[in-house]
């Protein structure tokens, strides 16, 4: 008996958020069409990241956030942190 095997192909997205919060409707239904979705410029910071474990619970997260440096001398205002000076 030969048995036949369908590759399954893997669908991947790429997703520029425009801050989570813009963005997070259009993530949970990226979520249920593709099996990777990378997102870039949540603006989140470290402190945050866990938010992004929270939209799919059949997802796993990697995170990495700049935001930490950017606002560790200035506040956060926006997307961007302003000095005090």
């Amino acid at each position: 008996m030969v048995t036949s095997v369908q590759p399954q192909m893997i669908k991947y997205v790429s997703y520029n958020m425009h801050g989570y919060y813009n963005g997070l409707s259009v993530l949970h239904e990226l979520c249920k069409s593709y099996d990777i979705v990378l997102i870039k410029e949540h603006w989140l910071q470290a402190c945050e990241l866990d938010k992004l474990n929270l939209v799919n619970i059949n997802f796993n997260c990697a995170t990495v956030s700049a935001m930490d440096a950017k606002c560790a001398s200035g506040i956060l205002r926006g997307r961007h942190c302003h000095s005090l000076a």
